[in-house]
């Protein structure tokens, strides 16, 4: 049986549960533009120190990784809206592009 999630895991996370791994995906920042990616950065380190912190995978832990998404989407779409004047939508990235580092 094939995994089924479409984006390309990186090595260290290649053992994590499908909802931690795509939770990444969502936490990605290199797609948006550079003026955006300081909104988004923060929510990427958050997620690399729990995931350091807390190596077994659980129901918790999941949640814990989608609410730092909603809080995510939350402060991109105010930077775009502080940025532009107006609402508008981000793109989901297509792979998981800044995998924490679980050495650490």
């Amino acid at each position: 049986m094939t995994d089924p999630n479409p984006w390309p895991v990186s090595p260290e996370l290649s053992d994590r549960h499908p909802g931690v791994r795509d939770g990444l995906a969502w936490l990605g920042y290199d797609h948006l533009p550079e003026s955006l990616q300081r909104y988004s950065r923060p929510f990427h380190e958050a997620a690399e120190h729990i995931l350091a912190a807390i190596p077994i995978d659980s129901p918790e832990l999941t949640t814990a990784i989608n609410k730092l998404i909603e809080a995510k989407d939350s402060a991109v779409r105010a930077g775009i809206r502080a940025s532009t004047g107006r609402a508008g939508s981000v793109p989901r990235p297509q792979a998981v592009v800044n995998p924490p580092d679980l050495s650490e």
